[in-house]
């Protein structure tokens, strides 16, 4: 009887342990396939040519159209405003100013880090806010769109919307 008992309860133990092992296994499988994924958004993003503005750098009246308001498409709170005389505001939550700073199109590899992979057909920004400056890589600048690459940092393109005419 005992020895039954403890056949039992062996049997139970090696069941548990069996689906813990393979709960780990899938949960491992499955951040792999995901880490892979990220990996194959970001190495495809770096090969494949946007649809807008990456043929040639833009001219002055295309960069012209950056002037206004923006806001992120994926966080309404969240808006930029490029005014004529290179003013920048970064604003959240409803127009409250989160910083000021100032922005211009870099135009060659000299005014770009040095670890950045410079592509003479792109037009990158550079952002600066106070002793820190962002640059990023403009995918699409039109009428109604902005979006660009950060070259550092953060690895999904930013997209905002114009909010005034």
């Amino acid at each position: 009887m005992v020895k039954n008992l403890l056949i039992g309860f062996l049997v139970v133990l090696l069941i548990v342990a069996g689906i813990f092992i393979v709960r780990d296994l899938v949960r491992e499988d499955a951040e792999m396939t995901e880490s892979v994924e990220e990996a194959e958004v970001i190495e495809n993003r770096e090969t494949e040519t946007p649809a807008a503005n990456t043929e040639e750098t833009l001219q002055p009246e295309e960069e012209a159209q950056i002037i206004g308001h923006w806001q992120k498409d994926d966080d309404p709170q969240n808006t930029l405003t490029f005014q004529a005389d290179g003013a920048l505001i970064d604003s959240y939550g409803g127009g409250a100013i989160y910083e000021t700073g100032t922005y211009n199109f870099v135009d060659s590899t000299n005014d770009l880090p040095p670890d950045a992979q410079y592509d003479a057909k792109a037009t990158y920004l550079r952002q600066a806010f106070g002793n820190q400056s962002y640059y990023y890589k403009v995918l699409v600048l039109d009428r109604d769109s902005l979006e660009f690459l950060p070259l550092s940092g953060e690895t999904r393109i930013l997209k905002y919307i114009r909010v005034d005419s």
